[in-house]
């Protein structure tokens, strides 16, 4: 399967090498703390996506984490949605698929607590795709610091 990056490579490879690296020591947090972290990071983005959706890309950006804006300038993030999600054609509906938290601080990125979520999209000219955001805690806020189609 064709794998779309749309974010930038290095801050990609980042992300990838962290999901791949959790301690075996790390503890669980509690099941409601849990669920309240997974519902906050998924409602922020929702809210994200729905800027790409509505073609408000430079909005995107600028709700994005501080990481994500120091790697994409605001033309690389418009190339990429463009090339990345103009073939895909209008977005039919949206479903989450998996919250997972991430344990390990992606290396080279700053300290924090970090989530992965995974969406269902279904496109009118490509029914079902994967699409994985990447979110950190910044300011007491998640922000999105990775986007990939797959």
């Amino acid at each position: 399967m064709r794998h779309a990056l749309i974010a930038a490579a290095a801050l990609a490879a980042l992300l990838g090498v962290a999901q791949a690296a959790e301690p075996a020591a790390a503890a669980p947090m509690p099941v409601e703390q849990a669920v309240a972290q997974a519902n906050a990071a998924t409602k922020v983005a929702l809210e994200w996506l729905g800027q790409v959706d509505a073609g408000q890309i430079a909005a995107s950006r600028e709700a994005a984490a501080a990481a994500f804006k120091a790697a994409v300038t605001e033309a690389q993030w418009q190339q990429a949605v463009t090339s990345v999600r103009g073939p895909l054609g209008k977005l039919n509906s949206r479903a989450p698929l998996s919250a997972k938290p991430m344990h390990a601080t992606p290396p080279g990125m700053p300290e924090g607590d970090y989530m992965t979520l995974q969406f269902k999209g279904m496109y009118q000219n490509k029914p079902e795709v994967t699409e994985q955001v990447t979110l950190v805690q910044e300011g007491g806020a998640w922000r999105v610091i990775g986007y990939f189609v797959k």
